[in-house]
Formats: structure tokens, sequence, C-alpha cells
């Protein structure tokens, strides 16, 4: 049960910078779309 903890935070790593780098795109440009 540890070791799969130790796993699922590592897979949590591994997923969460690409929807970073996706999100923040979005979000800025819903920033810019608001502001119009």
């Amino acid at each position: 049960a540890h070791s799969g903890h130790v796993f699922a935070d590592d897979l949590n790593v591994l997923i969460t910078p690409p929807i970073n780098t996706k999100l923040k795109p979005m979000l800025e440009y819903l920033e810019k779309e608001g502001t119009k």
C-alpha cells in the first residue's frame, strides 16, 4: 500500500506539468477575452 501511494505521487508529478502548460495559456486567453 505504501509503495502504491508513492507510485501515485510520482504519477501525479508526471501528469501535472503538461496540464499546467495547457491551462496557463487558456486562463490568460480567458482573461483577455473577459476584458474586451
